[in-house]
């Protein structure tokens, strides 16, 4: 049994466009690309999972 489990929500977290992106005046939004312009990421068990 465990003893704790995280969930960590990433809705928001975009990894790319989606296509009505000029709808909402978001062209070009990607902010895992953006963070990783200023921060180094070490993110494997994000990027297993796709």
């Amino acid at each position: 049994m465990y003893k704790r489990i995280f969930v960590i929500v990433l809705d928001s977290l975009g990894a790319g466009y989606a296509p009505d992106q000029d709808i909402y005046d978001d062209i070009g939004a990607h902010t895992i690309l953006n963070i990783s312009k200023h921060h180094k990421l070490t993110i494997p068990n994000l990027c297993k999972l796709g």
